[in-house]
């Protein structure tokens, strides 16, 4: 019994075994099919070339200074079916530095145009191609790849024709004539001083001359010396007798009135004899002998107005 209880484990022991490894054959062999296909879709030159109906590439302008910027244009024609992308990594080399990229699609009837607008600048001189452009493109029939040519394109300097010709070398020192204004200078400056000059002493000579300061004249003698001098000049001419005696009188008065207007600080030339008296007797008039002297008035009156002779 314990003799068939044994074989009995052994034969389920290798038949478990068995089936384990029938089990376990077949991942090996797939494993390495599905390898070969995931290299082949990870290496770009595994894809087949995509076939459309017809593709281009332009670039414009095709003559571009250096850092200006250009616009390649790609256009790919193809069944409504195919979808073309441009690579995550897409890139067109170190020489270029893209700023705008713009993807668009125009359908009609069975076809799509795919067109591709890539801003970039261009960092290189001379003539070149752009580098190929690889496209994703996907179908019914799986991804495939198609390459793009290049269009040609010539990086020209920034500099015109004429400041790119070879430079020349070092020349020898160059004799260069200057002006010289010195002297005219020097003649104006002489010209302006002497019209300066000649207008100063031209306004020198209008401006009104001050006025000689006047000597003052002499004092005049005093009051009582120039009415002896008029009374001696008035003797010496001797009116009366040449029967003037009334001019003489007027004379006389006006003398005598003159010297004791300035004497006693009155006027007495305008005044009647009346007020003349009057005026006298109202001021201190010391040394006057007034009754003589009115008796000398009253007598010049009679001969002046009522016709009186002059007594000599």
């Amino acid at each position: 019994m314990r003799t068939r209880l044994h074989l009995l484990a052994a034969l389920l022991l290798a038949l478990g075994l068995s089936t384990r490894a029938a089990a376990g054959a077949p991942q090996p062999q797939a494993e390495a099919q599905a390898a070969p296909r995931q290299a082949g879709a990870e290496a770009g030159e595994a894809l087949p070339e995509a076939a459309p109906r017809s593709f281009s590439a332009v670039a414009a302008p095709d003559k571009v200074k250096l850092g200006e910027t250009f616009v390649l244009t790609v256009e790919v024609r193809d069944a409504k079916t195919e979808r073309y992308e441009l690579p995550k990594d897409f890139s067109l080399g170190k020489e270029y530095d893209l700023v705008d990229v713009a993807v668009s699609r125009e359908s009609r009837g069975d076809e799509t145009t795919t067109r591709f607008s890539i801003k970039a600048a261009l960092f290189d001189l001379g003539e070149m191609r752009i580098p190929d452009l690889a496209l994703d493109a996907i179908g019914p029939s799986g991804p495939k790849r198609l390459t793009v040519p290049g269009p040609p394109i010539v990086g020209v300097g920034l500099l015109g024709e004429d400041e790119q010709a070879e430079l020349l070398d070092i020349l020898p020192p160059v004799e260069v004539n200057v002006s010289d204004y010195t002297a005219l200078y020097v003649l104006a400056a002489a010209l302006a001083a002497t019209t300066l000059l000649l207008l100063l002493l031209r306004w020198l000579k209008s401006r009104p001359k001050k006025a000689a300061r006047a000597v003052p004249p002499p004092p005049p003698p005093p009051a009582h010396l120039r009415a002896l001098r008029a009374l001696e000049q008035l003797q010496r001419e001797e009116l009366p007798a040449q029967g003037r005696g009334k001019e003489f009188h007027f004379r006389l008065s006006e003398i005598l009135r003159g010297y004791l207007g300035e004497r006693f600080g009155f006027d007495a030339l305008d005044r009647t004899t009346e007020e003349l008296l009057a005026a006298l007797t109202r001021l201190p008039t010391p040394g006057l002998d007034f009754a003589r002297f009115e008796a000398l008035c009253r007598e010049g009156d009679l001969v002046k107005y009522a016709k009186a002779p002059a007594t000599p």
